[in-house]
């Protein structure tokens, strides 16, 4: 973040200069928990460029810390975010003298292998047991005939109402 010069006058334009986008970023930065210099600069109209100096300068004054622990697409927060720094964790690195892709297969030595479980006996077909639909299809035909008498009821009802 650029210092403030120490005379009163230069004081003037460097606030002149500075102050409008450090307020508005102070309080972008306090209406969001997390923020990149990409989206400040968005919200603000401004360079990303400029952002990050900008947050770069509050990390510096203690005002933000980074979260993300990258170099690029980092994330500032508030500084009472500090303990949400120490809980993330760093991208993870690749390990030196692996090369891309997945590990290969380890061969496992034969004479370490065990012998494989015993197979378990088939289970047979089972017999289905018979199910009498006898009481459910009498409750069926009861509700079949309730609704039939209420229909009947009804078309009675309303050519009843038509008539008058």
């Amino acid at each position: 973040m650029a210092r403030h010069p120490g005379k009163p006058a230069s004081l003037r334009r460097w606030l002149r200069r500075h102050g409008t986008s450090l307020s508005a970023a102070v309080d972008v930065l306090v209406a969001a928990p997390l923020l990149s210099a990409t989206s400040l600069a968005g919200i603000l109209g401004m360079s990303v460029k400029g952002a990050t100096g900008l947050l770069d300068g509050f990390a510096a004054d203690r005002i933000v810390v980074e979260v993300t622990h990258r170099a690029k697409r980092r994330l500032f927060g508030l500084a009472g975010l500090a303990p949400l720094r120490d809980g993330t964790a760093a991208p993870r690195r690749p390990e030196p003298g692996r090369g891309r892709g997945r590990p290969r297969r380890l061969v496992e030595d034969p004479q370490t292998t065990e012998p494989p479980a015993p197979s378990l006996p088939l289970i047979g077909r089972f017999d289905r047991p018979v199910i009498d639909y006898g009481a459910l299809e009498a409750a069926i035909a009861d509700c079949e005939e309730a609704i039939r008498a209420t229909r009947q009821a009804l078309d009675r009802f309303v050519t009843d109402r038509q008539v008058r």
